[in-house]
């Protein structure tokens, strides 16, 4: 998120304008104006299992928190059983 030169308020890009405005003060940026430093570095260091869905059989993507997930395919809720322990 850039910050505005003049109030320090949240940029947003304005489709209208094709250029950042501000919310507050209603100031316009040349978005080129804006450097690509300190945007999020790509991490390739993800874990996930893998579980099948029973609606559809598409793959559905878990890290080790999940106990349940939908399914980006046919949009199914999803229990994962194994991942529930039963005291």
């Amino acid at each position: 998120m850039f910050e505005c030169k003049s109030c320090g308020g949240a940029l947003r890009f304005d489709i209208a304008s094709q250029k950042m405005r501000c919310s507050y003060c209603d100031q316009f940026y040349d978005p080129k104006l804006f450097s690509d430093q300190g945007n999020a570095e790509e991490n390739n260091d993800y874990e996930v299992t893998i579980f099948t869905c029973p609606q559809c059989g598409g793959e559905l993507g878990s890290t080790e928190t999940s106990a349940a997930e939908f399914c980006s395919f046919c949009g199914s809720p999803t229990i994962l059983e194994s991942r529930l322990s039963r005291m």
